[in-house]
């Protein structure tokens, strides 16, 4: 009898150690922390309810934290995660530009130093271009003002020669043509003229103005 027993004894314990084992395996590894209302929970499940509201990874010996998983954003916080995210691709891009502004800033500031070395040479120059067109722009008007008379006198005699009854000849009506041709190629000049010379006193005055700030700053 006692050798019947005694098999099934160990048998027992047999089937204690082997639960025992699956449970240290079924357990073992890591934990999960997550909050449940307001109760704090561990467990080596996570539950798919509470998945998306952030939780902790432990370690199930040490109680270490391994990974902390944050909760899963609303639709307000990706739109603001959107946003924001494509106001740092906004302000990259234009740091981007400004930077390339910089680059060519400097370019021009170079080339503006070495085209003119002090304020007085680019003061020339401009004097130099601005008074041959502004001598040309008054040699036109002149001339201008001579064409016009001209072209009144030639439709005054046409028009006393049509009331005498007279037939205006072929070389008169093309004096008038002429005249007429001359009054708007001087108009084109005179406009022409004009531009070039607020285009370059703009033009001078700000490089002016850039080289002053140039060379101040080299001379500090």
């Amino acid at each position: 009898m006692n050798m019947l027993i005694l098999p099934r004894f160990i048998f027992s314990v047999l089937i204690t150690i082997s639960l025992l084992l699956l449970t240290t395996a079924v357990f073992a590894g890591n934990l999960y922390r997550y909050m449940d209302g307001d109760t704090q929970v561990l467990s080596h499940s996570l539950p798919p309810s509470v998945a998306q509201s952030g939780y902790d990874i432990l370690d199930s010996k040490t109680l270490h934290l391994i990974r902390h998983v944050k909760p899963a954003l609303t639709s307000e916080q990706l739109i603001v995660k959107y946003v924001l995210k494509e106001q740092e691709k906004l302000d990259e891009l234009r740091h981007i530009q400004e930077q390339e502004e910089q680059k060519r800033q400097d370019e021009k500031d170079r080339i503006l130093l070495l085209t003119y070395p002090s304020e007085q040479d680019l003061i020339e120059r401009r004097d130099a271009l601005l008074t041959y067109r502004q001598k040309t722009l008054a040699k036109t008007k002149e001339k201008q003002v001579k064409t016009k008379k001209n072209l009144i006198l030639l439709q005054t005699q046409a028009a006393k020669d049509e009331i005498a009854g007279r037939p205006i000849s072929e070389s008169h009506y093309r004096r008038l043509k002429i005249t007429q041709q001359q009054i708007d190629y001087n108009d084109k000049i005179i406009v022409r003229l004009s531009e070039e010379i607020s285009q370059l006193t703009k033009k001078y005055d700000e490089q002016q103005q850039r080289i002053r700030f140039l060379l101040s700053q080299k001379n500090k």
